[in-house]
């Protein structure tokens, strides 16, 4: 018979800043941060690893993972367009975004 796994927590931007934040003040051991956050110790040190990161993806707090452009040339051309077709049709290309 196979052990049970234990279910992988994905964490979101917001709770890895309270855990950093938890670890910064100093009044629980890190022990009892990742008790209190039901997480493995090892998680807790791999935040602390990753601190610049996810300090510098703070700006959306309820994502659970940042979401990166891999070509800003491709984003910038989408962008123009998008942009382009607004003016030319005066009307909004998709039915979620409003006329300007």
């Amino acid at each position: 018979m196979s052990n049970p796994s234990k279910k992988r927590k994905v964490l979101t931007i917001d709770v890895k800043l309270q855990n950093l934040a938890d670890v910064d003040k100093k009044a629980m051991t890190k022990k009892e941060i990742a008790a209190k956050y039901d997480i493995p110790h090892n998680s807790l040190s791999t935040l602390l690893k990753n601190r610049d990161k996810i300090e510098n993806n703070s700006h959306e707090p309820q994502r659970k993972k940042p979401l990166l452009a891999t070509n800003a040339a491709i984003d910038e051309a989408v962008l123009t367009w998008f942009k382009q077709t607004i003016i030319v049709t005066e009307v909004s290309p998709c039915p979620l975004c409003p006329p300007s």
